[in-house]
């Protein structure tokens, strides 16, 4: 019990790593063909993965190992603002033409800076934080951590303008589509509220750089409450909901086996469960999903085919009514049968 509470750190991350990632797939196989779905899909993927090696990066003393680490969380960092903003520009509509800005110039340009952050375009070499006595305290190159904060920064203050306007724009229209706003960003500026506290004042103000690897809590309120607001309207399945807590419930166990794990080996087979359990319990979840989808639309079929049934028999009623003489003058010359008047 007392390793849980040394560990509680590394608790705290895989929970919340684990929790982005269902929620992401939970989304995604929500609608697989909404673009705003799919640009909030990779977001929770990016951002599991940026804060799991945003965590790691800290619990190495090689220099070599933390430099690629760093680099590995400036990588994921430039993809994250990218899509975060892409869901802000895309939310809540199912189809969303990308302007030819963000196709030809802002998606190669983040590609292209992307790949600079794993060269010593942005981080040069690691020095050892003396503090911690871990390598913390990277040399950096100023040309690309200023190409690096330009593009994120604005990434991430445009999405917030646009979800802001958006929000602004729906006072005018349904109460129900404003909430849906009003949800995200409340998620969104509790997220940049503890990033700004934890990672920007904390270790500027007061030198405090123990919150630095945690950084994948801080964007959990805006992954969960974004989460509900694409979901809140939809008829979620009971069964989907139970199976992707059991998932999650399974992963977090999975989890506090590698925990308590000490050789190398046990770490790299309990890990393994973890992926494991969490990719087949994704899968489980897709197949749910895809079932309620496919009942859905069978109802929804089923309902046109009895108004069209409804449609039909009225008219052959009506158009018998007007012609009753022919018709039973018809029968008598075919079959020889008089209906009854």
């Amino acid at each position: 019990m007392l390793e849980i509470f040394q560990n509680l750190d590394l608790l705290s991350v895989g929970f919340v790593v684990a929790a982005t990632v269902v929620f992401g797939f939970i989304v995604y196989f929500n609608n697989p063909k909404s673009i705003t779905n799919k640009t909030f899909f990779a977001f929770a993927l990016i951002t599991a993965a940026w804060g799991m090696f945003n965590y790691i990066s800290y619990q190495f003393e090689s220099p070599f190992v933390t430099l690629w680490l760093l680099r590995l969380v400036m990588f994921f960092a430039v993809w994250q603002s990218f899509t975060m903003f892409l869901f802000c520009y895309t939310f809540p509509e199912p189809n969303r033409y990308l302007s030819k800005l963000v196709r030809y110039f802002l998606l190669p340009w983040v590609s292209i800076l992307s790949v600079l952050t794993l060269t010593p375009f942005i981080f040069v070499e690691a020095m050892r934080f003396l503090q911690s006595g871990r390598v913390a305290n990277p040399t950096i190159n100023p040309l690309g951590i200023l190409s690096f904060g330009i593009t994120t920064v604005p990434l991430v203050t445009y999405g917030l303008y646009i979800l802001l306007n958006k929000t602004i724009q729906s006072f005018k229209h349904r109460a129900e589509k404003r909430s849906n706003y009003l949800i995200i960003l409340i998620g969104l500026f509790s997220s940049l509220g503890l990033i700004i506290t934890f990672n920007f004042v904390f270790p500027v103000f007061l030198e405090n750089v123990n919150w630095i690897p945690l950084g994948a809590l801080f964007f959990f309120p805006f992954a969960t409450f974004t989460s509900y607001a694409i979901l809140r309207h939809k008829l979620f399945d009971v069964r989907a909901m139970w199976a992707g807590v059991l998932v999650f419930l399974l992963a977090i166990v999975a989890f506090l086996e590698v925990i308590f794990a000490r050789d190398l080996i046990l770490i790299i087979y309990r890990s393994s469960i973890f992926l494991l359990i969490l990719m087949f319990g994704i899968i489980l979840i897709r197949e749910i999903m895809r079932e309620v989808r496919q009942r859905e639309e069978i109802q929804e079929l089923a309902g046109r085919l009895k108004s069209v049934n409804n449609v039909l028999s009225h008219d052959v009623k009506t158009i018998l009514g007007k012609n009753r003489d022919m018709f039973i003058t018809l029968l008598e010359g075919t079959f020889g049968v008089i209906p009854d008047k």
